[in-house]
């Protein structure tokens, strides 16, 4: 869960994180990963004796796909390889604060550097 929690601290945009203060779960195979998302900031492994407001539980494949872009989390939802408990809307800010720069995203970068 360290190796998920530096690849999400990494992958985080504070652009998309505007809105309340969340605490979020993340569940994958039975191990739990707590960020903290507040004033544009994210915080985690998160330390909270509070029950989360929203929590995703999964499996590895599962997130790595969803954050990467390669399921929705409403196919995700749908075909049962994801289960949120809580707000939906926040789970779907989940997905945005935290999506995967893509491939291709980095080569065109590269390619306008230098």
């Amino acid at each position: 869960m360290d190796l998920l929690a530096l690849a999400l601290r990494g992958a985080f945009r504070p652009d998309k994180s505007r809105g309340p203060q969340r605490l979020y779960e993340l569940r994958v195979d039975g191990k739990a990963l707590r960020l903290l998302v507040k004033d544009g900031r994210v915080s985690g492994p998160a330390a909270s004796t509070e029950e989360p407001d929203i929590v995703l539980d999964t499996a590895p494949g599962v997130i790595s796909e969803l954050l990467s872009g390669g399921i929705s989390l409403d196919k995700a939802i749908e075909s049962e390889r994801v289960r949120v408990e809580g707000n939906r809307a926040d789970a779907e800010r989940f997905v945005k604060m935290f999506r995967f720069p893509s491939a291709e995203g980095a080569a065109v970068s590269s390619a306008g550097r230098g």
